[in-house]
C-alpha cells in the first residue's frame, strides 16, 4: 500500500511538469487585481513550467501603491526582490516576487513571506512521504 501511495505522489509531480503554467493575469490598483483578481477569474495558460513563472509586480510611491500586477513572465526575466529610488523627496518602491506553481502568484506584498509557504508545504509533503515509506 505505502509503495502505490508514493507512486501517486511521484506520478501526480512529475504530471505537472508536462502541462502549462496557470498564472493570475491582470493589472490595476485596488479590487479587481489587487484583491478580488481570484473572484475575477483572470487565469491564463503561460506556457511549460520550465520556461516560465507566475509573477506579482508591486511599486509604491511614498507608501502608496501607484501600479500593481500578476503576470507571466519567463523564468530568465524572473526577479525577486525589492528596489527603492529616491529622486525629488519622492520615494518610490518597486517589489517583485515569482513563483513556479499554477496560481501561485496570490500574494500583494512582493516578496515577504510566500517563499516560506512553499518551504513549510513543500517540508510538509517530503515528511508525509517519508513516513509512508518508513512505515511500510
Amino acid at each position: 500500500m505505502s509503495g502505490l501511495v508514493v507512486f501517486i505522489l511521484i506520478l501526480g509531480f512529475a504530471s505537472n511538469l508536462s502541462v502549462a503554467l496557470k498564472c493570475y493575469v491582470c493589472e490595476g490598483v485596488g479590487a479587481g487585481c489587487q484583491t478580488d483578481f481570484m473572484v475575477t477569474d483572470q487565469e491564463q495558460e503561460c506556457g511549460s513550467y520550465e520556461d516560465h513563472r507566475c509573477q506579482v509586480i508591486r511599486t509604491e510611491n511614498d507608501g502608496k501603491v501607484i501600479e500593481f500586477a500578476r503576470t507571466c513572465v519567463a523564468a530568465s526575466k524572473c526577479e525577486d526582490g525589492c528596489g527603492s529610488d529616491e529622486e525629488d523627496g519622492d520615494k518610490a518602491s518597486d517589489c517583485k516576487e515569482c513563483c513556479k506553481t499554477d496560481l501561485c502568484n496570490t500574494g500583494n506584498t512582493g516578496v515577504l513571506f510566500t517563499p516560506i509557504v512553499h518551504l513549510l508545504v513543500g517540508g510538509t509533503v517530503m515528511a508525509l512521504a517519508m513516513s509512508v515509506i518508513m512505515s511500510g
